[in-house]
């Protein structure tokens, strides 16, 4: 086919882009969870919020816990080379519930679900594992510059099922 009678290549090419949020070069957010935060800003609640972005309530609540890190942390954390990846990760193995706070009583508190929760070891003691995945660890950065002050936020349940947060409006008065 002569050069005259082939396709425009602009017929089948389509440009694209990503755009994300970095604080101090660190990966902060992509621009579909900013949509959904600014849609909790607005509707009040997670539930409401998932709903005005088209996620299911599930999707809004995949966080088992929530790493809140001050900017100075990340500097630190970045500084040493250390990726959100790396650190998620990091968490993920190295958090646990050791298992001698587990009563051997067979009704008592929390161990109805233990059978179902993954024994790991956490620095040479036996420990459930606390989080589905290291995907169900967010972590963000919040904060000013007033000190090293980072936060957890973390959830109640530990195993393959975890814990689902709930939030409710605080009304204005």
């Amino acid at each position: 086919m002569s050069p005259s009678r082939r396709p425009s290549l602009r017929a089948h090419l389509k440009p694209h882009h990503k755009l994300w949020l970095d604080w101090d070069g660190a990966f902060l957010m992509g621009p579909r969870y900013l949509h959904f935060l600014d849609a909790v800003d607005r509707a009040g609640t997670i539930r409401a919020a998932g709903r005005e972005v088209g996620w299911s309530y599930r999707t809004c609540l995949m966080p088992e816990a929530i790493v809140i890190l001050c900017p100075e942390h990340v500097k630190t954390i970045h500084r040493d080379g250390i990726t959100k990846d790396q650190a998620r990760q990091f968490l993920f193995e190295n958090t646990g519930i050791p298992v001698r706070y587990y009563s051997k009583d067979e009704r008592a508190e929390g161990t109805q679900l233990a059978a179902n929760y993954k024994e790991i070891t956490v620095r040479g003691e036996r420990c459930y594992q606390k989080f589905r995945s290291p995907e169900s660890i967010s972590i963000f950065v919040a904060g000013g510059t007033a000190g090293k002050f980072s936060a957890v936020i973390g959830s109640w349940s530990t195993g393959p099922v975890g814990s689902q947060m709930v939030t409710y409006p605080i009304p204005d008065k």
